[in-house]
């Protein structure tokens, strides 16, 4: 979602938008067309760093083969995307709303595109978690036909736009999110080594928990920090519904 937001530079307050009238009329030889302006926010956009380490054998930290290598990857591309998903899912939520979801999928799913939808100056995406895609996958319409047979459990499209799948978004949780209502930095992403540091062994690192020695266990810890930026620039850019897991 970040991708398709508002391009802009980090500590930028000059975020705002101009666009020609909808129905300007004619106009002579160098005469004025109207333009109709609108600031979303002057807030900065302030960089956002966030990440995760992880932890594995010495053995595979200096391996060289293929298989090895492609492992290790995998888990430092999961482990930044899972970071950056849950920072960016919660300044996205912020003051939201949330609404309760009823009998009706149909008629929700409306509400929110009634919300979130008001111009053609939009670009939604549905954002939902890997399980609730699931069950939205399999909702039988009329006949027994799936009701939503463009969805599946890692993604698709939903009523014709695109779904972002995350697991940042709690369960049964179903957003609608438009891109062009935020601005956002692409950053960078850092990945550092260590081998004699202590760690404890926990994602929620308590006081009491236990100190592990990377080189007394033979272990390397990888740090994968990623480093961006994002702001909401229109409250009404956002429509969450809960409830979907029934």
């Amino acid at each position: 979602i970040a991708d398709s937001a508002i391009p802009a530079p980090l500590f930028d307050r000059s975020v705002a938008v101009a666009m020609i009238a909808d129905d300007p009329g004619e106009r002579g030889e160098g005469e004025w067309l109207p333009v109709l302006r609108f600031s979303l926010s002057d807030d900065p956009l302030r960089p956002v760093e966030t990440g995760a380490i992880v932890v594995v054998t010495s053995e595979l930290a200096k391996a060289t083969d293929r298989d090895s290598f492609a492992a290790l990857r995998l888990e430092l591309e999961r482990a930044a995307i899972a970071s950056v998903d849950r920072r960016f899912w919660a300044l996205a939520s912020d003051g939201v709303a949330p609404v309760a979801a009823t009998r009706d999928p149909l008629a929700d799913l409306r509400a929110m595109l009634d919300r979130v939808v008001t111009s053609g100056m939009v670009a939604p995406q549905w954002a939902i978690s890997a399980g609730t895609a699931a069950r939205l996958a399999t909702l039988a319409g009329a006949g027994g036909s799936p009701l939503f047979p463009d969805l599946g459990p890692l993604g698709g499209t939903l009523l014709g736009l695109p779904v972002a799948v995350s697991d940042a978004i709690p369960a049964g949780n179903v957003a609608l999110i438009d891109a062009l209502s935020f601005a956002a930095h692409v950053g960078t992403v850092a990945i550092d080594q260590a081998e004699g540091a202590a760690l404890r062994m926990r994602t929620d690192p308590a006081a009491g928990a236990e100190l592990v020695s990377l080189w007394q266990s033979n272990l390397v810890a990888l740090r994968v920090v990623a480093r961006f930026g994002a702001a909401r620039r229109r409250d009404e850019g956002v429509a969450i519904s809960t409830g979907w897991t029934a």
